[in-house]
């Protein structure tokens, strides 16, 4: 049982870190893009979405981490409670 629930676990972090990635990479793609042609149309409009969006990632990178060490402190303390459990 202790096992199928940390497969699951272990899959939901995977999946969490795929999804940061592609939504890193989707970012830097579509960013070039508006870039050149922000760039090619003469101005600087870019600066805007970049920017917002990279709020965006930095926020999905920070939550990211956050909840995977939180899943951490989860494990600990569920491992805590079963061996005071274990005590009575």
């Amino acid at each position: 049982m202790i096992e199928r629930e940390l497969y699951k676990i272990a899959k939901k972090r995977v999946l969490a870190k795929k999804a940061f990635k592609i939504h890193l990479a989707t970012y830097i793609l579509v960013s070039i893009l508006l870039v050149v042609i922000s760039l090619y149309n003469g101005a600087y409009w870019f600066i805007f979405p970049v920017l917002g969006w990279g709020i965006g990632i930095v926020a999905h990178g920070i939550s990211l981490n956050s909840v995977l060490n939180s899943r951490n402190e989860i494990e600990n303390e569920f491992n805590y409670l079963r061996q005071q459990n274990n005590k009575f």
